[in-house]
């Protein structure tokens, strides 16, 4: 594919908030070795910009556990019920892109059947709980059910 025109010039990289930095943010200590160093003059004179100074975003490491998957399947669904086709679903809610939340947070679901749409499949579509604060209500209450649940039975 050929383009008509050339591509345009776009925004470029831009700081996010939690790259920035003020000078009122960040302390700096100043040590006798510090102004010997001359690389490093500008930055105990309070000279910087925020390139030398970003914040990195904290990388989330969710808990991973296959048992306690399995323990939470083998509950039954929290929706209707059902015994002994349950899955472990993980909440909506808290997740971003390609990440989600902890393993501790999984409630139990009915999986899909012949003919019949399972629970967990209608709540990944939205269709069981609309998103917003309906959905983050019942993933409280269906995390607190499962883990009280859990602590009963052992």
């Amino acid at each position: 594919m050929k383009r008509s025109k050339p591509m345009s010039r776009g925004k470029g990289f831009r700081m996010r908030d939690y790259q920035k930095a003020t000078e009122s943010e960040v302390e700096i200590p100043v040590t006798p070795e510090c102004e010997k160093v001359p690389h490093l003059k500008p930055l105990v004179r309070g000279v910087y910009g925020p390139a030398q100074l970003t914040a990195r975003p904290r990388e989330k490491k969710p808990i991973r556990s296959e048992e306690y998957r399995r323990l939470v399947a083998s509950l039954p669904c929290f929706h209707c019920g059902l015994q002994g086709s349950s899955q472990a679903a993980h909440p909506n809610s808290g997740k971003g892109r390609g990440v989600k939340e902890s393993d501790l947070s999984c409630f139990p679901l009915c999986a899909d059947r012949p003919g019949i749409k399972g629970c967990h499949s209608r709540f990944d579509q939205y269709e069981l709980v609309a998103k917003g604060d309906p959905m983050r209500e019942f993933e409280a209450k269906a995390k607190s059910w499962t883990q009280t649940l859990i602590r009963t039975r052992t």
